[in-house]
């Protein structure tokens, strides 16, 4: 999430949380590694075999990350200064954006294929493509925040009550996810309340409990007196329970990869649980890795990872572009080479927003929406 209006760019820059972008960077890293295996005819066994990590980590990453913004913003009353709603609220608008960029750029191949009758069902959210769901998701929490202003200062002060509440929502999720929507709210259904069957989806309702764990976790970190104790403290912590969940799937003859995927509720809640533990272990990692603030600016990798964290949500959009682009329509895994190819999932499209940005030519990237930092 981005920053909403601060005294100056450099009050900014002294409170952002550089462990936080990191986190992000790692996620989005990772997401062009599996994106890229996903979308190849043939993608070579060790990214296969990385890449089934993905969904503990990809969209878990930027929703732990997202909820962990919230927490920032609600501290430092950023949506309580002027124009800082309206500024959020513009924000849904730039989610929008990277959706159409996504639907029509990254499924170039698709579109060849369907009818203009196709096309005007993704524009209206009717027919919702590939990762479109991860998108809108976070244009729903942004609304829901927007428009229920006590929420995260409730959610702050009653951790316990707003998790069961979302186990709730969580619930609700799968029941009406085996629902089949009406044609003309299908992609909003899907959005909200996900999909029985059919491709992975990131439901809005379902995921509610993860949403509510970053909120708590990231209050505890920012309020923490130092956040190496706190990291050192919650590790352990997060590791065991990513140990006893993965046993608890492997001890009811279900894999992690079947627990994640098939247990209902939809997104089961062991796979909640996994997915949380996942993500916050490796947070607790990255910052213990992180004490030293300056990592950004000491080293051409500290750099890079930090435009990447800061830049997440474009950098994702151009992922699919070069997706849409380059695998789909040009076939280029086959001349690069499937090694090649993962290398410029990973490293292109960090490439093509700096390109675009020192061009002019896409607008406002650094007030990127949902997936960037809160502050």
């Amino acid at each position: 999430m981005s920053a909403l209006p601060a005294k100056s760019s450099s009050a900014i820059h002294k409170k952002r949380l550089p462990e936080i972008d990191l986190f992000r960077a790692f996620a989005i890293l990772y997401m062009g590694i599996t994106h890229g295996v996903f979308h190849m005819p043939k993608a070579p066994r060790w990214a296969v075999i990385l890449s089934s990590g993905g969904i503990f980590f990809c969209y878990i990453g930027f929703l732990l990350a997202f909820a962990m913004a919230q927490a920032i913003i609600e501290e430092h009353g950023s949506l309580r200064r002027p124009g800082g709603r309206r500024r959020m609220m513009t924000q849904t608008w730039m989610i929008l954006l990277g959706y159409y960029l996504i639907a029509f750029g990254g499924n170039l191949d698709m579109l060849t294929h369907h009818s203009w009758k196709t096309i005007i069902r993704m524009a209206l959210l009717q027919d919702v493509p590939k990762a479109g769901d991860f998108f809108l998701s976070f244009l729903i929490y942004i609304l829901l925040i927007l428009t229920i202003k006590p929420l995260m200062s409730w959610i702050i002060r009653r951790p316990l009550a707003a998790f069961m509440i979302s186990i709730f929502l969580n619930l609700a999720g799968n029941f009406f996810a085996h629902i089949t929507a009406p044609a003309a709210i299908s992609g909003w259904w899907k959005i909200v309340f996900g999909a029985a069957y059919g491709a992975r989806t990131f439901p809005v309702l379902g995921y509610t409990p993860l949403f509510v764990i970053g909120v708590w976790i990231g209050w505890s970190y920012i309020k923490a007196p130092s956040h190496r104790n706190w990291a050192a403290t919650v590790l352990p912590f997060s590791f065991s329970a990513l140990l006893l969940s993965s046993l608890l799937s492997w001890g009811i003859g279900l894999t992690v990869w079947k627990a994640a995927s098939s247990l209902q509720p939809i997104p089961g809640m062991i796979y909640i649980i996994t997915a949380a533990a996942s993500g916050i272990t490796l947070f607790c990692v990255v910052s213990l890795a992180s004490v030293d603030r300056d990592w950004p600016g000491v080293s051409p990798a500290g750099k890079f990872l930090n435009y990447v964290g800061r830049n997440a949500f474009w950098i994702i959009v151009w992922q699919y572009l070069w997706i849409g682009a380059g695998e789909e329509k040009l076939h280029l895994a086959k001349s690069l080479g499937t090694t090649a190819f993962l290398l410029t999932m990973m490293f292109l499209p960090p490439l093509f927003l700096s390109i675009s940005q020192r061009l002019g030519k896409i607008v406002p990237y650094r007030n990127a929406p949902a997936i960037k930092d809160a502050v």
